[in-house]
């Protein structure tokens, strides 16, 4: 009876010295960078140089195949940004810990703040030269028209604005498994170039142009151009991805 007993104690032991190593497996923080980066892409009549963006929170929602479900957020009185990038540099938005695990999901969901309560948001042409912009989004590039014509092509998305956008692994694997003993790269994609994929070559021949200072422009915003608008920021948001590098 006693020694039962004992032996019962010593399995009951091994059981919780077990569960406890199990749940501090599940809960071991794996180093993780937040990167954004225009895709690569091509059109016969509008080009993209860079973009910049101004999140104002950030919340991720990742569902493991053990250890439980992980979600977190920033906080949304600390902004982030604003970040500039471009098809050929990342940039940084922030480092997170993501507790490891093999996920069979991931998401992201991004809100975009107000770059206009800023003050080093420039266009990407001029250093220096501030915008002064109510948007959390800026895309900047060039338009040809059919007289010859290049025009500076510059897309606002406005603030608040909210993608949700999925997380997918570079080999095209159903799982994502992060693992403590790697550092890992997220890299968030933008793809304008889908964007404008759908607009027609007579759309932007009567798209409205601004000038300022004698500075002619294509602004597409939910001000100007705003058919143009919806669709971008629709197919913006279709488009959008993150891919773990």
């Amino acid at each position: 009876m006693g020694r039962n007993f004992i032996q019962f104690g010593i399995f009951s032991l091994m059981l919780l010295l077990l569960g406890a190593c199990q749940k501090e497996e599940f809960t071991q923080p794996v180093a993780t960078q937040l990167l954004v980066k225009l895709a690569d892409g091509s059109s016969p009549n509008i080009s993209f140089e860079m973009g910049t963006v101004f999140f104002q929170q950030i919340q991720f929602d990742g569902h493991r195949q053990q250890g439980g479900d992980v979600h977190f957020s920033t906080k949304a009185d600390k902004p982030m940004g604003p970040v500039t990038f471009s098809g050929e540099s990342e940039g940084f938005i922030k480092h997170f810990d993501i507790p490891q695990g093999v996920y069979s999901h991931m998401q992201w969901q991004f809100v975009v703040g107000d770059m206009d309560e800023l003050d080093d948001v420039t266009d990407g042409d001029d250093e220096g030269d501030e915008l002064d912009i109510d948007g959390g989004l800026l895309l900047n590039g060039h338009c040809l028209k059919a007289d010859g014509t290049i025009l500076p092509l510059r897309i606002v998305i406005d603030e608040d604005e909210q993608f949700r956008v999925n997380t997918f692994a570079t080999d095209d694997a159903q799982t994502i498994t992060l693992t403590a003993a790697n550092s890992y790269a997220m890299l968030l994609l933008i793809d304008p170039y889908y964007a404008v994929r759908s607009i027609s070559t007579a759309s932007w021949e009567n798209a409205e142009v601004e000038n300022d200072d004698d500075e002619l422009y294509i602004e597409v915003s939910s001000d100007v151009n705003e058919g143009l608008y919806e669709t971008i920021l629709f197919r913006l948001e279709s488009s959008m991805k993150v891919t773990i590098q």
